[in-house]
């Protein structure tokens, strides 16, 4: 095909991988069409009842395929050629084919008769086109509507189907209308142009090693076809020249529309894609013409794309689908895709295609129904019909690996390493010859098993599973790949919780119970509702279902107007082949969302229709409990988890549980901030007083993301009385403490137990809550932390005044002792629902749940990376080598926990793919610099004004409750616009801190810290709520975790570098101004040491040197406070890219 070569193989891209998913005609149309698999169309045949124009218009799909959503976009849209099969003369309007501006179909049942074309033209009545080739016809046609959507000035998209290669197919009694009776139907070889006759003299399949092998290959009836017999081979032969000199009218149909294209100046704005809807064996094998089979041969198949950015001239080897058609062509028209799509828009710049090597989906799933057929010879051996054909197959193709598994309905299997084997003729699982062995490096049967498990998900899948399939299996996101799965690591969960494919039994279609187990995502808390038909009828979004249609040979061309930008597509030439062979009455059928856009029943959302029973063997595969997902193909992210109905009265003793801990521990927070400095100064460690806040946050970050994982394990109310146990311990071994290392073990304990306790109490608010009512909730959380916040600092100071520090923290563990029998009495001990299940595995299985070595990991990291932030410039210079030793220890430590997330974690504590959403990484981002702010902000109020003024503990205290307000405040407001308002405020109150705090403060002047408080305290609420929109159901424990996560790490980095940033300008200021006094090295030195040490000394001291000593704390704390400016600033930044929406 020279102008193929010329006009779009030397100025395109070819993808050489690009497979059709169902190797027959009609189904494969309505894929390129609709962007979704047969099994989700449930067009699966080219006639009734499974298939055919009259099953297109029975599932609804009329309205929703391609045409429509491009005329829905502004565009022009126009077809010649075939359109579907069974698209007939007693057929085509009934309804009319709908989304064309105009239209010319061939129809059935002269579609494939060279010589005797009929079509349709708009909604007029069909006409015959007897003695005139059926391709010459096309052409002027495409021709004539190219030239009319020109002149309509319009962006378009023009389709040209013509049937060439395809065998020709008549009937003696077509002539006479009786267009039903296929008994005399004679399939022949395609009958090509007068003027191209006499081309290929001599040519022949190509011998390759499966040309009719002497020895047979293949499996279920393939395997028995015998060796062709010379005549049979010398018909085939004719059958392949006669199909490339069909050809070559199809190729004139490419140089007639590019050089029309030319003509017209648009040719460098339009998209022109050439592909077919199946492809074609002939000898292969040993078997005669035609396609049905999952070879190679019949699925892979061209696709050239020419157009703007189009590489030219460029070959490319990523994976791709005709599933991907629909939503390549939509991306390129401007218009939205779908969120039914089961595949994915192809990238077409040269940039997109380097990236898509490492990124892309590397699987092709390939599944048939019913009868194999045989357009060549036939023999009593080899009928014009094969039945049986029903398979599933798949596709992987890999840098290191390029694999074929199957699985026939009477459940025989192949296995073809194409590396080794590129014409499939050894098959690796035949019964027959199989001795073990290995694949890959690795034993044959795990090679097998990771196939057939992925094979399985995708038999059934939807969607975004159809795309990640990995994912579904492995939510932490650490396996994208076969070779991820074949990590050892996961040994473990493929040998206990999957499924096997086993068909029960072979129909002509998709019959949901002949397919066997199914795969079902798994839905939360499934096993808590008994509502749940109910409950899926208020909730599920019907899912948009759009089938179309695809061809053998097809070209399109899109075009960009100059003053729209927009891109016109147009599918242009085809093959194909037809075949009218009525089969079964269809028993059971997959159920699709009516034309009115009613929604499904909870049955239809599994793809179960309401005329069949409910398969009795439902497969939950999924290796992580945390990682759950609910079915993206079909909910929203916004209503798709709501938590089964909770009566008031219980959600109100719950929470009364909650609050006891949350409010204990709001006040344990703003007590240690307002008594740091005295309990420090009583060990002579003031300059150490950060590692109260250090230790607290350091033992969160090392357990935070493991109480989510261990609660989905053991419950929620076991993990949150060991939380109150451990806050408890850590107080008492607090108030008894007699050391400043003592305190420190006590804040460590403490703070594993909060994290754990905050961790929990969102989780659980979001179990019993619906995510509409969170923000309503978070208000009532917000006034009880609030209060607790309010009373802590000024109760902490009142008691560290009166009657000692030690009682603030001893006085503590009597009320979690409370709040652990209120939890033991009240709270529900949901968990994961296949953590029993894991359990019924075996002690492994069990325990793999649990990634006590990611956690680890991180606190070491944290700790090790946080260090030298503390110690800098005070224990040691910045420049020494432990500064560098520390952060390079904790670079390396950190780095190794993500590994050990993404590679060697069989169920990772926080899942790495979380990271990588936007709207998450970005809200965690965000509150690490919030929390840093006012974290810092609060920190170092209560030492301004003990250093500056002398207070005591008590007013010390009270200076913290104007944040404490301005936080709850910011708590109970509305969203987006007003957080960006609050943290330019907030930027506003930070700014006057550094400006207007310099020794002599009042009180309203001390309500400066304010807008700080507001700020965090509306994006945080804010933030949370969003979390809980934008990720998955069942990543809700983690993503919190998560979110609890970064709480603690934006308090070290406050913390910790305010406190270096403020001690390192204090020293420096009070070494060159007590040295402007004459003061020597040594007594310079020991006046530092000891103004850095106890806040008491500085009152004892004469006034010239308090002075001194005050002013220095004065420039290091506002230029700490000038910090917070920076800090808030980034934060604004990023919250104008957060999804805030519920």
């Amino acid at each position: 095909m020279p102008f193929v070569k010329k006009h779009m193989i030397d100025h395109g891209t070819s993808f050489q991988r690009h497979f059709c998913t169902t190797a027959l005609c009609c189904p494969s149309r309505v894929s390129l069409w609709t962007g979704r698999a047969a099994h989700n169309t449930n067009v699966t045949d080219v006639v009734s009842p499974h298939g055919g124009y009259p099953k297109f218009i029975s599932q609804g799909l009329n309205d929703k395929y391609l045409p429509v959503w491009l005329q829905e976009a502004g565009y022009s849209t126009y077809y010649t050629g075939k359109l579907f099969n069974a698209h007939a003369v007693d057929t085509y309007d009934s309804p009319f084919a709908a989304g064309w501006t105009g239209s010319d179909f061939l129809l059935d049942p002269f579609t494939y008769w060279y010589m005797n074309s009929t079509y349709q033209r708009n909604r007029e009545p069909p006409v015959s086109y007897e003695g005139q080739h059926s391709v010459d016809v096309l052409a002027k046609k495409a021709i004539d509507f190219l030239d009319e959507a020109y002149e309509a000035g319009k962006p378009f998209f023009l389709g040209v189907a013509p049937v060439a290669p395809h065998a020709d197919i008549q009937s003696p009694a077509f002539r006479h209308g009786n267009h039903s009776n296929i008994t005399e139907v004679t399939f022949g070889p395609p009958v090509p142009a007068t003027r191209h006759a006499h081309l290929f003299q001599g040519a022949k399949v190509p011998r390759t090693p499966n040309f009719n092998p002497d020895k047979p290959s293949g499996g279920s009836w393939i395997r028995n076809l015998p060796q062709q017999g010379p005549d049979n081979v010398e018909y085939n032969d004719y059958f392949y020249a006669q199909r490339l000199r069909a050809l070559q009218s199809v190729d004139e149909i490419v140089d007639a529309l590019v050089r029309r294209l030319e003509n017209l100046g648009i040719l460098e704005n339009t998209y022109l894609f050439y592909s077919t809807d199946n492809g074609y064996h002939i000898g292969q094998h040993r078997l005669n013409p035609s396609k049905q089979c999952s070879f190679e041969e019949d699925i892979n198949i061209p696709l050239i794309v020419r157009g703007p950015g189009v590489p030219q001239n460029f070959a490319t080897d990523i994976v791709t689908t005709h599933t991907d058609l629909a939503p390549t062509l939509l991306q390129i028209a401007g218009a939205p895709l779908r969120d039914d799509f089961d595949g994915l828009a192809i990238p077409l710049t040269r940039s997109d295609l380097d990236q898509a090597k490492d990124e892309r989906h590397e699987h092709v799933t390939v599944e048939y129904w019913g009868f194999a057929s045989n357009e060549g010879q036939e023999f009593d051996w080899y009928p014009k019909f094969i039945t049986n054909n029903t398979y599933k197959a798949l596709r992987v193709i890999g840098q290191s690996y390029n694999l074929h598994y199957q699985v026939w309905c009477n459940n025989e299997h192949e296995l073809y390493d194409l590396t080794t084997d590129p014409g499939q003729m050894l098959n690796l699982l035949d019964p027959n010859e199989r001795s073990g062995g290995t694949l890959l490096g690795l034993p044959l049967d795990k090679v097998v098993q990771r196939l057939d498990t992925l094979l399985f998900v995708l038999k059934s899948c939807r969607a975004q599973t159809c795309i990640y399939p990995w994912r579904e299996l492995h939510p932490a996101g650490n396996v994208e790949s076969l070779k991820d799965a074949l990590s050892s690591r996961f040994d473990t969960f493929y040998d206990t919780e999957t499924e096997s494919i086993k068909f029960e039994r072979c129909e002509m279609g998709y019959i949901l119970d002949a397919e066997g187990a199914q795969y079902e995502r798994r839905v939360p808390k499934l096993e808590l509702r008994q509502d749940w038909h109910e409950w899926t009828l208020r909730h599920w979004r019907a899912p948009t279902s759009t089938p179309a249609a695809g061809s053998t040979l097809e070209l399109l061309a899109a075009r960009i107007t100059d003053t729209e930008n927009a891109v016109t597509l147009e599918p242009a030439v085809q093959v194909e082949r037809i075949l009218t062979m009525p089969s079964p009455d269809e028993t059971t059928s997959l159920l699709h969302p009516d034309q009115n856009g009613h929604a499904p029943s909870a049955d239809d959302a599994f793809g179960i229709s309401p005329h069949e029973e409910t398969p009795t063997k439902v497969s939950v595969i999924g290796d992580t409990s945390t990682d759950l997902e609910a079915n993206k193909a079909v909910p929203d992210s916004s209503d798709a988890a709501e938590p089964p109905k909770t009566s008031t009265a219980a959600l109100m003793r719950v929470a009364a549980v909650l609050m006891i801990g949350l409010f204990t521990s709001s006040a344990d927070g703003s007590l240690v901030l307002a008594t740091h400095p005295r309990i420090a100064s009583e060990f002579n460690a003031l300059e150490d007083s950060s590692w109260l806040f250090v230790s607290f946050l350091l033992g969160g970050v090392a357990t935070q993301v493991l109480y989510a994982k261990l609660s989905d394990v053991y419950g929620r109310r076991v993990m949150l009385v060991f939380c109150y146990a451990l806050f408890g311990i850590g107080c008492a071994i607090i108030g008894l403490s007699q050391s400043m290392w003592h305190a420190v073990l006590g804040r460590v304990l403490s703070g594993s137990g909060g994290s754990g306790m905050a961790s929990l109490g969102m989780v659980l608010t979001t179990d019993l809550i619906p995510l509409r009512d969170v923000a309503s909730w978070l208000g009532y959380i917000n006034i009880v932390s609030t209060t607790g916040r309010s009373i802590g600092g000024p109760l902490g100071g009142f008691l560290a005044d009166r009657v000692g520090w030690r009682w603030s923290f001893s006085g503590q563990a009597p009320l979690f002792a409370a709040a652990m029998v209120a939890s033991i009495l009240f709270i529900p001990n949901t968990k994961a629902p296949e953590s029993q299940r894991a359990k019924t595995k075996g002690l492994k299985a069990w325990l793999s749940r649990i990634d006590l070595a990611g956690s680890l990991l991180l606190g070491a990291g944290a700790l090790l990376f946080m260090l030298p932030l503390e110690i800098g410039g005070v224990k040691v210079p910045w420049t020494h080598p432990i500064i560098f030793g520390l952060f390079a220890a904790g670079i390396l430590v950190l780095g190794i926990f993500v590994i050990n997330e993404a590679r060697w974690a069989e169920n990772p504590a926080f899942p790495l793919r979380l990271i990588v959403h936007r709207d998450v990484s970005l809200s965690y981002i965000t509150v690490c610099c919030i929390i840093g702010a006012q974290t810092s902000l609060m920190y170092f109020v209560p030492l301004y004004f003990q250093v500056t003024a002398g207070a005591s503990n008590t007013l010390a205290g009270l200076h913290l409750v104007p944040a404490v307000v301005g936080n709850a405040v910011g708590g109970t407001g509305r969203y987006k616009a007003v957080i960006l308002g609050a943290s330019l405020l907030a930027s506003t109150g930070y700014a006057l801190l550094a400006i207007r705090w310099r020794g002599n403060t009042n009180w309203w002047e001390s309500l400066y810290i304010v807008p700080g408080g507001f700020g965090s305290g509306m994006a945080g609420s804010a933030i949370f709520v969003s979390i809980n929109a934008v990720v998955d159901p069942a990543h809700k424990a983690v993503a919190t975790s998560g979110l609890q996560l970064a709480i603690p790490i934006g308090m070290l980095l406050g913390v910790t570098a305010g406190s270096a940033v403020m001690l390192d300008i204090v020293q420096k200021v009070l070494n060159n101004k007590l040295l402007e006094i004459g003061l020597s090295l040594e007594s310079r030195t020991e006046i530092i040491k000891k103004s850095i040490g106890n806040v008491d000394y500085i009152q004892e001291l004469p006034s010239t040197l308090k002075d001194i000593v005050i002013s220095g704390y004065i420039v290091g704390l506002r230029s700490s406070f000038g910090t917070l400016i920076r800090i808030t600033a980034q934060y604004a930044t990023e919250l104008t890219y957060v999804k805030v929406s519920f």
